[in-house]
């Protein structure tokens, strides 16, 4: 790691890290467009320790906050520079995870002697964590030869010559942002104030001291996405694969793999006995490569143990894949999505389905399947006693290919998982769908969102709902179902005694509808999360909803984000929590709230102690509703999570906070993303 000095400065491949005294929060980024000279600390929130993140930045330094800092830096040397916690977008949610106790996940192929160097360094007692004597002695007892693949001593004479350079140089460009806003791209897991330059093309000089590295180390796992693999260079891996004892996990996506490398491959496979999953997508192995594989993984299925295998195939290759699932006896997860293969390629794989007693979960999302695909995969269906998830999103599915599988479903009694979201379903189509759930009892999951389903087609659903044992879930977000429609649904929830969640989010659902689900409630004592999202509730259909929640004792999560809900409406809700013993998480983001309906919150949080999250996100809530939520926060014991970002909470909001946390053990604010700093 080197900051802005020249390429040539590493010597021998070292690398040096340097700090001359504790880190500190910057003060040297201003506010842009701010009308005040206030200066405000930025953090760098995924490199600091959890107790600088309850402070807000503003105490709390020592130390062992250094050593948490360092262990987060030697994660990203060993992940090869990717941006820790790259998988979570928003810097608020970081925060959140690092607040709550959660780290990093260990790198593949990482040392698990070094890994626990790393997790003393995260300890959330900073009292517990390491000192940077511990650390560099613990470092130096470390042999180097168990080290990770991308961590290996460019020193040894065998493959010192071999293996890729890495060389991060900082960037001198100028940086002007808001104080706790993002500093990284969401699109990318690279952290962008770092150049990278990364010589790992794995060009045929490169991989033979690979595998031979490869031959020395207890891999459980290789990823070796998007290197630029040929049938060339895969050779050398692939040599070595058919003996080795411990690889489980196979990741060659995104190469130039031809037919020739899905050969060399095939012949290791035939006498590998731990490889599990084999990843395959966005390569050029055609139907001759997936000949190859096919032959190969049911030729030795007495050893092979292949259980998951993801392959972007083309619609001709759709016709190699089914006879391996006719004798492969292993293979348990089957991943096809976006490959366009449309009806002519389900047939073929239909039929294997028919006769293949091991497969569990088939992906077909995207592929063009249509009504006639769907024909062929619901006769399967009749037959198949194994398969238990089947994902068929996007697929172009009208109603004629749902009777197809409603008859399917009658005769089936595997199937728990079930999507079929975003397709051209319809009221009709629904219709079919409904009188199959009236008899099916295995069916647990379903998901309908973004079709076409109206008031009559939940009215179908519903009354399903009340003769149907099983279904536990039914996802229905983006349709039309409106108030109508939720009065049905009502109705069902009555007398249901299995449904635990239902989601009705942007259904146009109003007032009227907000007053069914209320008296629902009353007396359902099953359903434990209901997601109103982006509906036309209000403050008087918040009232109902409050009034509903009163004797309440099932339900745990209410979303009701964008849904027009002020002050009024807090007023009710917050008398509701006075007396709900059930509620834990709340989520009323997006929404029109200001002081005043705060103050309501607050005063229901000093008595209420089931509350554990509450979501306030892009409200109006100023300084004063902040403070009144955290003088209520002094003796809750229960709340760990208060999202307030984007409001127009100020300084002395942060302030009163900050205060409180200092205090509180239990709460853990976010302060981040604020839309008024």
């Amino acid at each position: 790691l080197v900051f802005r000095l020249h390429n040539s400065n590493p010597q021998e491949n070292l690398v040096k890290l340097t700090d001359f005294g504790l880190t500190r929060a910057s003060t040297l980024y201003s506010v842009v467009g701010s009308t005040t000279s206030t200066t405000l600390a930025v953090v760098p929130l995924r490199y600091a320790a959890p107790e600088i993140l309850l402070s807000a930045g503003l105490s709390n330094y020592s130390e062992k906050s250094d050593v948490y800092s360092m262990g987060i830096l030697m994660w990203e040397a060993c992940s090869q520079g990717q941006l820790p916690y790259g998988s979570i977008e928003d810097d608020s949610e970081v925060c959140r995870f690092k607040i709550k106790g959660g780290i990093l996940s260990q790198p593949e192929n990482c040392d698990e002697k070094l890994w626990n160097i790393m997790v003393q360094c995260w300890h959330q007692q900073s009292g517990a964590r390491s000192t940077f004597k511990m650390l560099k002695e613990s470092l130096c007892e470390l042999s180097v030869q168990s080290a990770a693949f991308h961590l290996k001593n460019v020193k040894n004479k065998s493959i010192k010559n071999k293996m890729p350079t890495i060389v991060h140089n900082t960037t001198d460009s100028h940086v002007q942002r808001k104080a706790g806003t993002r500093i990284d791209s969401p699109m990318s897991n690279e952290n962008p104030l770092m150049k990278t330059t990364i010589i790992c093309n794995f060009c045929n000089s490169y991989l033979p001291g690979l595998g031979k590295f490869i031959h020395d180390q207890t891999f459980r796992m290789l990823n070796l996405n998007g290197k630029q693999i040929d049938d060339e260079a895969l050779q050398h891996v692939a040599s070595i694969l058919a003996d080795h004892k411990t690889l489980i996990e196979f990741n060659l996506s995104n190469n130039h793999i031809g037919h020739k490398g899905a050969r060399h491959l095939a012949r290791a496979l035939r006498n590998n006995q731990t490889l599990t999953k084999l990843n395959l997508l966005n390569n050029s192995i055609g139907d001759i490569g997936a000949q190859y594989l096919a032959e190969a993984i049911h030729t030795n299925k007495e050893q092979n143990k292949l259980n998951d295998l993801l392959m972007r195939v083309k619609p001709w290759d759709a016709r190699i894949l089914p006879e391996t699932l006719r004798t492969n006896q292993t293979l348990t997860t089957l991943n096809l999505s976006s490959n366009y293969i449309g009806p002519s390629g389900v047939m073929h794989l239909a039929g294997a389905l028919g006769i293949n007693q091991t497969l569990t979960t088939l992906k077909l999302k995207k592929n063009h399947i249509g009504d006639t695909g769907l024909q062929y995969l619901a006769e399967a269906l009749r037959s198949n006693q194994t398969l238990t998830t089947l994902g068929l999103s996007r697929n172009t599915i009208g109603n004629a290919g749902v009777q197809y599988l409603a008859a399917a479903l009658e005769k089936n009694q595997a199937l728990k998982n079930l999507s079929i979201s975003y397709n051209d379903i319809e009221d009709a189509g629904v219709q079919y769908l409904a009188e199959a759930l009236q008899g099916n009892q295995t069916l647990t999951r379903l998901n309908l969102r973004e079709n076409h389903i109206c008031h009559r087609g939940a009215q179908n659903l519903a009354e399903a709902l009340q003769n149907n044992r099983a279904l536990d879930t039914l996802q229905l977000e983006t349709n039309q179902i409106g108030d109508k429609g939720v009065q049905h649904f009502a109705e069902a929830l009555r007398t249901n005694r299995v449904l635990k969640l239902l989601d009705l989010s942007c259904n146009n659902i109003g007032v009227a509808g907000a007053q069914y689900l209320a008296r629902a409630l009353e007396n359902n004592k099953i359903l434990a999360k209901l997601s109103l999202r982006n509906n036309l509730i209000g403050d008087l259909g918040l009232q109902y909803l409050a009034e509903g929640l009163h004797n309440n004792r099932s339900l745990i999560t209410l979303e009701l984000n964008s849904n027009n809900i002020g002050d009024s409406g807090l007023q009710y809700l917050a008398e509701a929590l006075l007396n709900n013993q059930a509620l834990t998480t709340l989520d009323l983001s997006e929404n029109r709230i200001c002081d005043e309906g705060v103050q309501y919150l607050a005063d229901a949080l000093r008595n209420n102690q089931k509350l554990i999250t509450l979501d306030l996100r892009k409200n109006s809530i100023g300084p004063s509703g902040v403070q009144y939520l955290a003088e209520a926060l002094r003796n809750n014991q229960t709340l760990t999570t208060a999202e307030l970002d984007w409001n127009q909470r100020g300084h002395p909001g942060v302030q009163y906070l900050a205060e409180v946390l200092r205090n509180n053990q239990t709460l853990k604010a976010l302060l981040h993303e604020d839309s008024s700093i």
